[in-house]
């Protein structure tokens, strides 16, 4: 029942996400809530979760970190093409893009879009279109701002290089 969904496909953990309230999604997500359950438009909670801050707090980077705790599906696209990371350049959220990057986000290009500094640059945000660019061949341990230590630990023992890149995570 706890993914059980309304006619257009919104589950109690797509609408408590929309709804940036948090503490809900804890308790759907500790009852089984799939984390990845899209809507009948393909927006999961994680697309969700990284548009814009509705004028709020900046709750919605909270519910990311839940969701991406959760095993949310980083480069899941919607019925549109957009992953997660295209919908955050498109918004101009950095804390949404840093976050997404350090859990692994493909910053391939999409032949439909580009690269996200593409689209963050069409969508005229330069600092983040820059921000891409400086950071491209990091990996997800160079997100040192970003990564909790259980999600470093784990980097670390799958095989994540602290020497990789230049500056390297070690070097950071």
């Amino acid at each position: 029942a706890v993914n059980h969904a309304r006619d257009d496909g919104a589950t109690a953990l797509y609408l408590a996400t929309q709804n940036e309230h948090p503490e809900s999604m804890q308790l759907l997500l500790g009852a089984g809530a799939d984390v990845d359950k899209a809507n009948d438009r393909g927006y999961a909670p994680i697309h969700i979760a990284c548009l814009y801050d509705r004028g709020y707090a900046p709750i919605h980077i909270e519910c990311l970190k839940l969701l991406l705790g959760a095993g949310a599906d980083v480069d899941k696209a919607n019925d549109r093409g957009y992953a997660p990371i295209h919908i955050a350049c498109v918004q101009g959220d950095l804390e949404c893009v840093k976050l997404l990057s350090s859990r692994g986000a493909s910053r391939e290009t999409d032949p439909r879009f580009g690269t996200p500094e593409e689209i963050a640059e069409r969508s005229g945000f330069a600092e983040l279109a820059a921000w891409l660019r400086a950071t491209n061949d990091w990996t997800p341990l160079h997100h040192l701002e970003q990564l909790t230590p259980a999600c470093a630990r784990a980097l670390l023992r799958g095989g994540a290089d602290l020497r990789a890149g230049a500056p390297s995570p070690l070097e950071r």
